[in-house]
């Protein structure tokens, strides 16, 4: 009976070992992990944004407040910057012969819409009195959201080519 018992227990450890991967895991140690940019998950997304202090200022904390106010300002467009440039990454051989200039502003402004429901999670000074800010935006399904941006003439990927969408 005992062993019964003991095989029924490991049994249940197991299967709730198998069914939880490594997803918990690896969720709990992207908590703590200020330090890698881009896409931790299909739902999050982390900037790391560096201020460094103006040449002129001396002393620490004054260092530190002139790196602070030479970051903060300007997260939130360094972050659409960063989502742009992986949004078009994504995109490949899809933009050819699509002039930039008629998508970027309106790709840009629904990429701030996804920026401004992210938020500062952290901020570290560095040994050279720069800042390091953190932002992040979480949402279900970030990545497939931002990736599938689409713009006027380009194809849809489904069997279609520039001539037959712009035509």
């Amino acid at each position: 009976m005992k062993k019964i018992i003991l095989l029924s227990h490991l049994l249940v450890a197991v299967i709730v070992l198998v069914s939880c991967g490594a997803g918990p895991e690896y969720l709990r140690s992207l908590h703590n992990d200020y330090t890698t940019p881009g896409f931790l998950n299909p739902d999050l997304y982390q900037a790391v944004i560096t201020g460094t202090p103006d040449e002129n200022v001396r002393g620490l904390v004054a260092r530190r407040e002139s790196a602070r106010m030479n970051a903060l300002p300007r997260v939130k467009e360094h972050v659409i910057r960063e989502l742009y440039t992986e949004w078009k990454t994504s995109r490949g051989s899809h933009l050819e012969g699509i002039p930039e200039e008629n998508y970027r502003k309106d790709v840009m402004g629904k990429l701030a819409d996804f920026v401004d429901r992210g938020c500062v999670v952290e901020k570290y000074y560095n040994r050279d009195h720069s800042i390091s800010v953190v932002y992040r935006i979480h949402a279900g399904n970030l990545r497939d959201k931002i990736f599938s941006i689409q713009v006027p003439g380009e194809p849809t990927g489904k069997g279609e080519d520039k001539d037959a969408t712009s035509s």
